[in-house]
């Protein structure tokens, strides 16, 4: 009876959490021998890491485990974000946060049978990932270059934080694709990602650099509007502070402060109505009293703004990882190495299932607060190159400061947009681009507390090629509104811009959609909303 009473648990959360596949067998009949083993849970975090480092597809374990360690395994998250957490070799930052950080738990991962008699079991593990080891590989190369051309090694852990929170502000676009844009490789050759491309790359950076961080997973948002989401939390000193780095890069080309370095009772008091939830694993296990997150905000002192004198390094080899087949966007490094071959990538769902890692939310407040005061940090040389997947979305490195907007170097177009530049490239027509608007008129009204959105429509595939970038700011009544940026969508064949806009209070705002094509030319879209 006891045997059946933690089958059933197995088979309940199968059913109800739907992130697990197979069936636990019934009729007592032996599974084939397994390639591992592991006795208790410790163990099994172990082999799971080995297999996961080398991004194993497919390895199976015989277990042998006690009825609550099975329990654990099948009810939820919690021995993925804790006991593979706390399992942190310090020589490497490829396993522990980033391990699980770039598994798709969303996808079929594992399954379990059990040998009637004596209760062990054969689990077989299937997990995707969203970076191959190659790409992985590429990553820590290219990390050290990063490090070194942001000068960390001469900084404060504070000044370390800001300076890879500003960098990876810069460097990504948010992008909604989960299954391509989920990763920290996808950031440093396409400059896209989601909130955890955001999250592993402040993860690996500022690990690497010395500071003490881990991803965390959870949602963000408010009722229907809540989804999955993924941020940090970073140890300066003796606690830990919460930073969300997605939510940082703000819809208006400008870098926020407003979740940098927070506590748990100021986190989201930028914007009280979009609420940071760590998921419930995270309070059952030990958690929160091994990683203590302070109760408000970290304050700068006088010593975090100081130069440091660096420690002697071994200097990064510069040897080059292997050829790429897809050629960085525009890198930080100013002689960067080669990315791996790019393993083919699935086609994204048009809804994918709900995981802690994916489908993630993007609401940076519509009115960034100011950085802690701070010496300024050595900005990186760029080389820029094309993208062929993606070359109109470029990457943006330089480290920005409060209320500067992001720069933009589209490959292969000159920076020089002048009449007389402009009369030497090729010209194209707005018009055959960029062939409808939503609203048509420019104008529409809304409730306080309900939204609606603004669209470009944009013709077809080869016109969406010539955008460079769209980009949205408030003009007038930023108190009126607040904004989330849906990026570029396609419906069909059809492709448009989508900024959704919700009403704050009542009043009348102004947006400006401007686009950039990929030789320089630029126009302003006007739109009106009236808040009721």
């Amino acid at each position: 009876m006891k045997l059946q009473k933690w089958k059933r648990k197995i088979l309940a959360v199968i059913l109800a959490v739907g992130i697990f596949a197979g069936s636990v067998a019934a009729n007592g009949t032996q599974a084939a021998a397994a390639e591992q083993r592991a006795a208790g849970l410790a163990e099994l975090a172990q082999v799971i890491r080995d297999n996961g480092m080398q991004r194993k597809s497919r390895f199976s374990v015989d277990f042998s485990g006690s009825d609550e360690e099975w329990s654990r395994l099948f009810n939820g998250m919690s021995f993925f974000y804790y006991d593979m957490i706390v399992l942190d070799d310090a020589s490497t930052s490829d396993d522990s946060d980033y391990l699980i950080g770039n598994i798709n738990f969303s996808k079929e991962f594992m399954s379990a049978s059990v040998e009637e008699e004596s209760g062990n079991g054969e689990i077989i593990f299937t997990p995707t990932y969203f970076e191959t080891a190659d790409e992985t590989e590429y990553v820590n190369t290219h990390t050290k270059e990063i490090l070194a051309e942001l000068g960390t090694s001469q900084m404060s852990d504070y000044s370390k934080v800001k300076a890879v929170h500003d960098y990876v502000c810069a460097l990504i676009t948010y992008t909604n694709d989960v299954d391509n844009a989920s990763s920290v490789y996808g950031a440093y050759v396409r400059g896209k990602g989601l909130c955890n491309s955001y999250a592993l790359c402040m993860y690996k950076l500022l690990v690497e650099a010395g500071v003490p961080c881990h991803w965390i997973g959870g949602s963000a948002g408010t009722g229907r509007d809540s989804a999955g989401h993924a941020w940090n939390i970073v140890k300066l000193g003796d606690q830990w502070y919460n930073l969300d780095a997605t939510w940082d890069d703000a819809d208006n080309d400008k870098i926020s402060y407003d979740y940098f370095l927070k506590g748990t009772a100021d986190f989201d008091e930028a914007d009280t109505s979009q609420v940071h939830t760590m998921d419930n694993e995270y309070y059952e296990s030990s958690y929160l009293t091994d990683f203590p997150i302070a109760e408000t905000s970290y304050v700068v002192s006088d010593e975090d703004l100081k130069p440091v004198t660096p420690t002697p390094t071994q200097t990064p080899s510069a040897s080059p990882s292997a050829a790429p087949t897809e050629a960085p966007a525009q890198t930080p490094s100013a002689s960067p190495s080669a990315a791996p071959t790019e393993a083919p990538t699935q086609t994204p769902s048009a809804s994918p299932s709900a995981a802690p890692t994916e489908v993630p939310t993007q609401t940076p407040s519509a009115s960034p607060s100011a950085a802690p005061t701070e010496a300024p940090t050595q900005t990186p040389s760029v080389s820029p190159s094309t993208t062929p997947e993606s070359p109109v979305s470029p990457v943006m490195p330089p480290t920005t400061t409060p209320g500067e907007t992001k720069g933009i170097t589209v490959p292969g177009v000159p920076t020089d947009t002048t009449e007389d530049s402009l009369s030497e490239i090729t010209k194209y027509s707005f018009s055959d681009i960029i062939v409808g608007k939503y609203p048509a008129k420019g104008k529409f009204t809304i409730s306080r507390k309900k939204a609606d959105d603004i669209q470009l429509l944009i013709d077809n595939k080869a016109a969406r090629k010539k955008i460079a970038k769209i980009s949205y700011k408030i003009t007038s009544g930023k108190k009126i509104i607040k904004t989330k940026n849906y990026g570029i969508r396609k419906d069909g064949k059809q492709y448009f811009s989508n900024l959704r806009v919700f009403g704050k209070k009542k009043g009348k705002a102004k947006i400006a959609v401007t686009v950039k094509l990929i030789n320089g030319q630029k126009k302003k879209y006007n739109f009106t909303v009236r808040v009721r």
